[in-house]
């Protein structure tokens, strides 16, 4: 977990075989109207900028 001006953020990500397959977004603000527009309309949730790999 981290802690920002805006609120916490926990991700989880699973490894297997050494390689990440899958990510998994736990926590993030959502405790006010602002936080919550903007991480459903503007896709402001943290993203891995990589494809990952399935199975």
């Amino acid at each position: 977990m981290t802690s920002t001006n805006r609120g916490d953020y926990q991700v989880q990500i699973t490894v297997s075989g050494g390689v990440m397959t899958d990510i998994t977004i736990l926590e993030y603000p959502s405790d006010n109207p602002t936080s919550e527009s903007i991480n459903a309309n503007a896709n402001a949730l943290p993203t891995y900028p990589y494809p990952v790999k399935k199975g």
